[in-house]
């Protein structure tokens, strides 16, 4: 939590969900966001029924290559050995979310968590709401593929709250990363708020 709440600082997000009305209304939120620091000091153990597998260990856009026929080659396995199942999808996620995509308006990006938040089992399929941006519905599309897998792997109709655990974790660490700019990291901040509330309903 220290590491996080340093992380914070530098990125100047200490305090920023504390935001006024006028803010959360341009956000697009109804009401103030939940500090995923303090919902940690909170709930220090989230109990998962665990999986473990072989994992790549840092599955990410910059360990995957693709050649001219379109066939993908994953690099680096100096972090390879056994994982939790949903390890590298979550970190797959995560960078299409926060280092990938190249949207910069926060009310779209709050919707499109909110909306993939929707689902409680994997063999949900939320709709995702119309946006301008092809972006957002290209990672949108991506995101929903990776978590079809993540289904796969969990069995019929298992339930999303490990991968929601797991995601929370990634997206805080996503705040302590170097080449994440800060308008990445105001959305990662956010996402692990809404991740929150949703573990909080479960």
């Amino acid at each position: 939590v220290e590491s996080l709440e340093a992380a914070l600082q530098e990125a100047e997000l200490s305090g920023w969900l504390d935001s006024s009305d006028e803010r959360l209304k341009v956000l697009g939120l109804r009401h103030k966001l939940v500090d995923p620091i303090e919902w940690l000091r909170r709930h220090p153990r989230l109990p998962a029924q665990t999986s473990l597998c072989n994992t790549h260990g840092d599955m990410h856009s910059r360990n995957v290559l693709v050649d001219r026929n379109r066939q993908a080659w994953l690099i680096d396995f100096s972090r390879a050995g056994l994982g939790h199942i949903f390890r590298d999808l979550i970190e797959l996620e995560s960078d299409i979310k926060f280092t990938l995509l190249d949207v910069t308006d926060l009310p779209s990006l709050i919707s499109f968590e909110v909306t993939l938040l929707g689902q409680s089992r994997f063999d949900d399929r939320p709709t995702l709401p119309s946006f301008e941006q092809p972006e957002l519905k290209k990672a949108f599309s991506v995101v929903l593929g990776i978590r079809q897998i993540a289904g796969e792997l969990a069995g019929l109709g298992a339930n999303m709250l490990d991968y929601y655990q797991g995601l929370l974790l990634q997206t805080l660490a996503m705040l302590r990363l170097r080449h994440v700019t800060p308008l990445q990291k105001r959305h990662a901040y956010i996402a692990a708020s809404l991740l929150c509330q949703r573990l909080e309903e479960w």
